[in-house]
């Protein structure tokens, strides 16, 4: 890589490469990839895929967003396919994936964000927990399950209101 190469060159081509992986992971093609762009509203030709995959043609995040849903992975794992492994973030400047994902999710909001995913989950676990347990009649088991979605519904609650309070500071009225 020369010093004077655009940066989404490298970092085109790192995607791109992804990309291609996980196409081929999920035994599809760029040809179904775009149909299924195309299905979602942000249609793009298999042939821009294939400049992609060189590392030719920019990825606009609408576009990262729509190739991550055709191949039902997330657009962090077509950026990271790793995140273990070093990242050429700038050029010249290499981080640990994970050390970058931390440093994009070091603010209050977006820890947030991620703890109540991570709440919701743990809360339908739980609730299919409860019905089962409930279903058999297990009923000191449903019992528990019973107190600990309380709990997670009140933490849910809490997160909310975090994360409500955390996007009010960052308006620009505020």
């Amino acid at each position: 890589m020369s010093d004077s190469e655009p940066v989404v060159d490298w970092l085109g081509r790192g995607l791109g490469q992804s990309i291609k992986r996980a196409t081929k992971a999920a035994g599809s093609s760029y040809v179904k990839v775009s149909e299924r762009t195309r299905e979602l509203g942000v249609p793009i030709h298999r042939t821009a895929l294939g400049k992609i995959e060189k590392g030719e043609r920019d990825v606009t995040v609408r576009e990262l967003v729509a190739i991550a849903a055709a191949l039902d992975t997330s657009p962090l794992a077509l950026l990271f396919p790793d995140a273990l492994a070093d990242v050429e973030i700038f050029p010249g400047v290499t981080k640990q994936g994970v050390e970058i994902l931390g440093e994009w999710a070091d603010d209050h909001k977006t820890r947030t964000a991620l703890e109540l995913f991570d709440n919701e989950e743990a809360l339908r676990l739980q609730m299919l927990w409860l019905r089962k347990n409930e279903l058999y009649g297990f009923d000191d088991k449903a019992e528990k399950a019973r107190h600990m979605v309380e709990l997670l519904e009140a933490e849910h609650q809490r997160l909310l209101d975090a994360y409500k309070n955390a996007t009010e500071d960052r308006s620009p009225d505020a």
